[in-house]
């Protein structure tokens, strides 16, 4: 049976790989794609796949522009007119990779649509894990997550219980500074942040991996995925990127191996979280060969943003929001050069400390509390600017 997909943020690094799986794919028709301010990337989706008739971009003028271009399609502009697409297409699975806060109301309404949402959007999660978790626990839609040490995970406990775990390990590069004392990173350039030495990434997603924010989403992520306790997420480092994750049982480890790349993980979420043949366990895990890798614990001192994971879990309410929203805007600072790589991690640190948290949330709210929260973060920048 053929599925329509849909594949949203689909000029983003994750976004990208999607299309070029499903190129090879007979099992998926691409049907709709939103590629926000990227025209060119739209213009070559339409090119190669004539089976796509929705797409949704962020400005009306291209959106106008591109409809005189290819008359069959239908066109959309802005937050709503992605979430009229996302209705409109109708489609049986719906990818997201949409960066930020922005992919929470897209993630919310594929499963009130109830359909199945391929997961690559940290901030789903983060933000709106407990709306995501009751849509879902009340019956509405699929959840497979594409974030590699996820899908590691999943994959660890392919015929297994929740309730036989010990805990889980969720690996990470480290970042390309991981070995760095902290008064090193006064010789960081802003330049030398936007790669990983082992993944291809954005350079949003580059600059969070080198801070650790990047992992501490995904800690929250494994709670809500795995309805586990935050003291049973651990965090190593394997600055080879071989063990993509590793679940602790109690009576044997199992870890997922593999290459660094993100194919793998999309063709996972692709197939349901089943193995490719349907019909064996998972290949690439391997049953107690932790003593074959090495690991490197994460000092607190050096990245303490990664703690944060744990006032997010115990929290809850508008907390991961709220934390979200600061890391995006000093990290913005930061790519538009305006403080240095060393000043990341302190000054989200320093807001966070600052800000007076009210545990209020709801859908209706939580736009507010976001824009609140970039605000109070803008303003803290430039006085510590001064």
């Amino acid at each position: 049976m053929i599925k329509t997909l849909a594949i949203l943020g689909a000029s983003g690094s994750v976004g990208s790989q999607v299309v070029e799986v499903i190129e090879n794919r007979e099992d998926y028709k691409l049907v709709a794609v939103s590629c926000w301010s990227n025209i060119e990337f739209a213009r070559k989706v339409l090119d190669k796949f004539n089976t796509v008739k929705f797409i949704a971009i962020r400005d009306k003028t291209a959106a106008d522009l591109l409809k005189k271009e290819y008359q069959s399609v239908s066109f959309y502009f802005g937050d709503e007119g992605l979430i009229k697409m996302i209705d409109d297409a109708n489609c049986d699975v719906y990818e997201n990779s949409i960066l930020g806060f922005a992919g929470l109301f897209p993630s919310i309404e594929v499963l009130k649509l109830n359909k199945v949402l391929l997961l690559s959007n940290k901030e789903s999660l983060v933000v709106g894990g407990e709306v995501i978790n009751n849509l879902l626990n009340n019956g509405f839609g699929k959840l497979y997550p594409i974030d590699s040490e996820h899908v590691a995970i999943k994959k660890c406990l392919y015929g297994k219980k929740i309730e036989d775990i010990d805990h889980i390990v969720l690996t990470a590069s480290g970042g390309k500074f991981f070995n760095y004392l902290r008064k090193d990173l006064g010789s960081v350039s802003y330049l030398d942040c936007f790669s990983n030495p082992n993944w291809s990434m954005g350079k949003k997603i580059s600059v969070d991996s080198n801070t650790m924010m990047n992992k501490m989403f995904e800690v929250v992520e494994a709670h809500y995925l795995f309805n586990l306790p935050y003291e049973k997420i651990k965090v190593l480092v394997d600055q080879n990127s071989y063990v993509h994750s590793f679940v602790v049982f109690k009576n044997e480890t199992r870890l997922q191996v593999g290459r660094p790349t993100m194919k793998d993980p999309i063709i996972y979420a692709l197939n349901f979280g089943l193995p490719e043949d349907k019909e064996s366990d998972f290949k690439d895990v391997e049953i107690n060969t932790e003593n074959n890798y090495v690991f490197k614990k994460v000092i607190s001192s050096r990245f303490p943003v990664l703690g944060l994971a744990k006032k997010i879990i115990s929290q809850k309410g508008c907390t991961g929001c709220v934390i979200n929203a600061i890391d995006e805007v000093v990290v913005n600072a930061f790519l538009k050069n305006e403080i240095e790589f060393k000043d990341i991690d302190v000054m989200i640190m320093s807001i966070i400390k600052a800000y007076k948290f009210n545990n209020d949330f709801s859908l209706d709210t939580i736009k507010e509390i976001d824009l609140n929260a970039r605000k109070y973060a803008t303003e803290y920048i430039k006085k510590m600017r001064r």
